[in-house]
């Protein structure tokens, strides 16, 4: 296989694919430096072929996602960008996965916040969960001086997202 030279911003590495990469099912380039600094990389073809139109490269937390759902579908037309936060919630949406959310009060400022169930103390096994590293740190010290603090149940309901 030959390689070509990369276009911007990849203009400095010789591009190998795309290959087709059986354990994922989806196409991905090998990117071989220009430089003899830089190292051998490579990357799916739908992100390379995202950087090229962009003429950038992506950041870490900037996900390329198939519209249709097919990896192999690499056409600009059915890509686009996501965060990872967007791409877990679409993923969750298409497989029917709900999550379950528990609104809670904070046991030092009484403050109500919302978390993940998973992300609480029911979860953890801990004893209270706190709406901040703030108001966790002043109830831990509360508690190290022996003041009295309530940490009675304070889950006020629990709701799926």
């Amino acid at each position: 296989m030959v390689g070509i030279r990369g276009q911007k911003p990849f203009d400095n590495y010789l591009i190998y694919g795309p290959i087709l990469h059986q354990n994922e099912g989806r196409k991905m380039v090998v990117l071989i430096p220009l430089s003899p600094f830089n190292k051998r990389t490579s990357m799916s073809y739908a992100r390379y072929l995202m950087a090229v139109s962009l003429g950038r490269e992506l950041t870490p937390e900037e996900q390329v996602d198939h519209i249709d759902n097919d990896k192999l579908n690499d056409d600009l037309s059915n890509l686009q960008i996501l965060t990872i936060a967007e791409n877990n919630q679409k993923y969750r949406k298409q497989a029917g996965i709900t999550q379950t959310m528990l609104m809670l009060i904070c046991p030092n400022c009484k403050d109500a916040f919302s978390r993940r169930n998973g992300n609480t103390h029911l979860a953890k096994g801990g004893v209270f969960t706190a709406c901040s590293r703030h108001c966790s740190g002043v109830i831990k010290r509360k508690i190290q001086l022996g003041l009295q603090v309530d940490l009675s149940d304070n889950v006020l309901y629990e709701f799926q997202k």
